[in-house]
């Protein structure tokens, strides 16, 4: 992680700082009677009891909390710092930092995927399969301009044009998003300032350009008319918020992003029945598989998906589980075995690349 220089500068002050509200919590503990209860049925000699008593002081210290909110504000507010875990940019954009580790074992992870990609797209053509692989750029790298103080290290500066250069000298297909997802002047912001992930603005954009691609490959999908619809926006908070956790502080830090909704449904066609309609054809030829980029409904992905392809997807893609989970228990799922799609999309963001 790269830790900014003025953390460096006062790293000797929070032991201070907390050991002063731990003492005025002490203090607040004995002058109203709410004494810590003593654990019961812990041995003494082995340690059980010592650390049973700190699990029950530390849930009882009226100010714990409280010091460790006002020690963030005074991080972010003063140092403009978030804890291990997220990087504060430019006008409190944030950003996770396994963006910007260092793997050591990188070469071999990378490779390893590699392998598994190519190994798989090899088994789905036997199967008459057809694969795209939808690479996601990191953050960092899609709104840089956000980065502030914050550069993207020297040793992360190819991995995405790297890896997707692999994947097409194996003959996969998978369409440069690095560049759909680089903001320009006409677009709206395509990312969430304090969310890993993408705005709904950022699904459509890729998903109408993974349809181009699409539509110039010999495939039949059954046409089934779908349309998107905006809703009203909301507040979100997002998930790299929970690095800056300023509790009654929270109006000195980032502010919530402010989320437009979106609704995809299927409409009926004004042609439906005609003879260049595929309509009655009602089985599923398309699969998305991968991460929370495409399994939360937020973002409406798999959603935009469908408008762009004028096709049903079916969504097996997971949340919390990675890029490589999804795609192995697809596969092993009767829902595949049964009735195979003619094309799998599968959602690869590239910091998952080099992580074991």
């Amino acid at each position: 992680m790269i830790t900014p220089p003025s953390s460096q500068k006062i790293q000797r002050f929070p032991a201070f700082f907390m050991l002063g509200f731990l003492l005025l919590g002490s203090v607040w503990i004995w002058a109203f009677r709410t004494p810590t209860p003593l654990p019961q049925d812990k041995t003494f000699l082995t340690g059980q009891w010592a650390s049973s008593f700190e699990k029950g002081f530390d849930t009882s210290l009226p100010l714990r909390n409280s010091g460790i909110a006002a020690w963030t504000a005074l991080e972010f507010v003063a140092f403009g710092d978030a804890k291990v875990g997220a990087l504060v940019g430019a006008n409190d954009w944030l950003f996770t930092n396994e963006e910007f580790k260092f793997y050591p074992n990188e070469k071999t992870e990378t490779q390893d995927k590699l392998e598994r990609i190519v190994a798989l797209n090899r088994r789905l053509k036997r199967q008459n399969i057809t694969l795209l692989v939808a690479l996601l750029p990191a953050k960092a790298r899609a709104v840089a301009q956000h980065l502030g103080r914050y550069v993207l290290p020297s040793y992360t500066q190819n991995r995405y044009s790297s890896f997707r250069d692999s994947l097409l000298q194996a003959g996969i297909l998978a369409p440069d998003l690095s560049r759909v997802l680089t903001r320009t002047a006409q677009d709206p912001e395509l990312f969430l300032r304090t969310d890993t992930h993408w705005r709904p603005a950022g699904a459509k954009k890729v998903a109408f350009v993974l349809a181009q691609r699409v539509k110039t490959l010999p495939l039949e999908l059954p046409i089934q008319h779908f349309a998107s619809q905006k809703g009203q926006s909301q507040s979100h908070s997002g998930d790299l918020l929970k690095y800056v956790p300023l509790g009654i502080w929270a109006k000195f830090g980032p502010a919530p992003d402010t989320l437009e909704t979106w609704k995809t449904e299927q409409v009926t066609s004004p042609n439906a029945g005609s003879s260049g309609d595929l309509l009655g054809d009602s089985s599923v030829s398309v699969a998305l598989v991968g991460t929370s980029y495409s399994a939360n409904p937020k973002w409406n992905f798999a959603g935009f998906l469908q408008e762009a392809l004028q096709t049903e997807v079916l969504n097996v893609a997971l949340e919390g589980k990675g890029p490589m989970i999804p795609m192995t228990d697809y596969l092993e799922n009767a829902a595949f075995k049964e009735s195979p799609p003619k094309l799998i999309i599968w959602e690869i963001p590239e910091r998952f690349l080099p992580q074991p």
